[in-house]
């Protein structure tokens, strides 16, 4: 970046995001709708007139907020809104940054942009003659660069995508003209850099780059992506994910379209994606908060938490369109200790666009949880009680302690040793109550753990009260799923206030389970010391219900008696 910059007398801008204090930075993120047209003359939104309103208002949101970081995806944003913004000076503070993807552009067209936009900033466009393709793939980065006598300047500089993306045609490398330059903006004083990259970008970036985009860093990685969570488009992720963080310490933004784009192309035919966003913020894995006060809020707001398996947090977008306005700490800070904020970006607000022609916060987001209950009538009737409203996160846990999948250690509740929670290296989200996730294997996964809730409400409702075993002769039809936080290790409550465990290893499970799932259980119980026997197991096998057998034997206390098994108090 100084290099650029040094050609024009300027130094690289102070950016907040880049000044390692407590402060947090605010950043505003644009994830657009479609449709999309795709030709061999133009890849951008169809309807330009109406993105061109969505990226104006953005521009006009993030500008109105003080935001220091502002994002479009690849190939949205249109250039009138640009230049409008740039002409009524709706352009970023002295100490941020705008990432604006734009629509593609031919050489003729990015001269009449930078003619239009050249008497309010200085552009600066690095695009190597080439010869082939039609027309560029650009990344607009703004904001105010220091002149020698600490003037500011607007400047405009223009970073073009340099590897075409793959797919079974090859389009892109027909059409696209190659840029040269990823751009890497460095703090004047402390370890901070950010730098963008655009979609297929990831596949040229070397062993030795990655080192180097990895350590203390943002990396900000803007996408137009049927298929973001691609193994080839994901291979920097991995890699930097698997190296030690004392060295890979930093943040990465996935920012792609909304999901189910369809795209037009040339010869009027539709192309529906079908894709899910897959827009994220990764952070390192002590500096993002698992703890409810934080991700509860979060969730409404549309952003939702999940644990990597290779050790790293993540915040999820919300598939569908929106504006994220989000309040994130620096990546390091070289202040007190004390005062260092790990809690991750936290959402202050998720605008939708309305029929006012406007971004208006729009809450709660709709994460797809009341769909799934409303597609399946024995779901919805099992768990319905459940206030998803007021704690998504309760409902995770009782589905994780109903089906015998929670890891019934000391720390079984945190959100992140939940296994709904966890994502792997195909970044498929298996959570219940964010339920956007069309993947085969996610559809099945909260299938399966719903159906151990619909089986249990099943047994509850119509076994007989002298089925039920001794320690839980008081569950009826009246006993309700229930979870609290005084008490987690309890997923049910009788009628009469009494809180129980009760597990349902569906129809069938293997006799490891069925030997397993008690001892853990029962040792759960015993760990946490309130009402150590009110634990039951239960299973069908060829429709007949059974009861595994609960070792309560095991039981420090030698004195205990049958009489204290059975002895049943509401809690206080």
């Amino acid at each position: 970046m100084q290099k650029a910059l040094d050609k024009h007398g300027l130094v690289s801008p102070h950016l907040e995001i880049l000044r390692p204090t407590a402060d947090r930075y605010r950043a505003f993120l644009l994830q657009p709708a479609g449709p999309i047209t795709v030709s061999k003359l133009r890849i951008g939104p169809l309807n330009p007139d109406l993105a061109e309103a969505k990226g104006r208002e953005f521009l006009k949101l993030a500008h109105g907020n003080h935001a220091h970081l502002a994002v479009t995806p690849e190939y949205f944003l249109p250039w009138l809104a640009l230049k409008s913004a740039i002409a009524a000076d709706i352009v970023p503070a002295v100490d941020a940054l705008w990432i604006l993807g734009c629509e593609s552009a031919t050489p003729a067209e990015l001269e009449k942009v930078k003619a239009a936009i050249g008497t309010k900033c200085l552009v600066i466009d690095e695009a190597m003659p080439d010869a082939n393709g039609v027309f560029y793939d650009p990344v607009v980065l703004l904001f105010h660069a220091k002149t020698k006598d600490n003037a500011t300047r607007l400047v405009a500089i223009f970073q073009f995508k340099v590897i075409p993306s793959k797919d079974e045609l090859s389009f892109e490398e027909y059409v696209l003209k190659r840029g040269k330059y990823i751009y890497k903006f460095r703090a004047p004083q402390g370890p901070l850099f950010l730098a963008a990259i655009i979609c297929s970008d990831a596949f040229g970036l070397t062993d030795a780059l990655i080192g180097d985009l990895a350590h203390l860093g943002t990396l900000v990685h803007v996408q137009l992506n049927p298929k973001p969570r691609d193994s080839d488009y994901r291979k920097y992720r991995t890699q930097i994910f698997s190296t030690d963080e004392n060295y890979s310490r930093c943040h990465i933004v996935c920012l792609n379209w909304a999901q189910r784009i369809v795209q037009h192309n040339a010869d009027g035919q539709q192309d529906p994606w079908g894709n899910v966003a897959g827009s994220a913020w990764y952070c390192p894995f002590n500096a993002c908060s698992v703890d409810d006060e934080i991700v509860i809020p979060n969730h409404m707001k549309g952003l939702y938490y999940a644990t990597l398996k290779e050790l790293r947090h993540a915040v999820l977008f919300d598939y569908n369109e929106a504006v994220f306005d989000l309040k994130v700490p620096k990546v390091v800070t070289t202040g007190s200790a004390k005062l260092a904020i790990k809690t991750g970006p936290i959402a202050n607000a998720r605008y939708a666009w309305s029929a006012n022609e406007q971004w208006e916060v729009a809450e709660p987001s709709d994460s797809g949880y009341a769909g799934l209950l409303q597609n399946d009538a024995d779901a919805k009737a099992a768990i319905e009680e459940l206030p998803v409203a007021t704690n998504a996160l309760g409902v995770e846990r009782v589905l994780a302690l109903t089906s015998g999948s929670a890891s019934y250690n000391d720390q079984w509740s945190t959100i992140s040793n939940i296994d709904s929670f966890q994502i792997g290296p195909d970044e498929i989200v298996n959570r219940i109550t964010f339920a956007q996730d069309t993947n085969v294997s996610a559809v099945k996964f909260r299938h399966d753990r719903l159906m151990c809730a619909v089986n249990l409400r099943h047994a509850l409702t119509n076994a007989d009260v002298e089925e039920w075993p001794l320690q839980v002769k008081d569950l009826s039809p009246q006993a309700r799923f229930h979870w609290d936080p005084a008490l987690p290790q309890f997923n049910v409550i009788s009628s009469n206030g009494v809180p129980a465990l009760v597990v349902h290893l569906g129809d069938a499970p293997t006799e490891q389970a069925i030997e397993n799932i008690p001892d853990k259980t029962a040792e759960l119980l015993r760990r946490e010391g309130v009402h150590p026997t009110r634990l039951c197991v239960v299973y069908t096998r060829l429709l007949e219900r059974k009861f595994a057998r609960v070792p309560f034997t095991r039981y420090d206390d030698a004195l205990a008696t049958r009489t204290d098994f059975l002895a049943v108090e509401p809690v206080k």
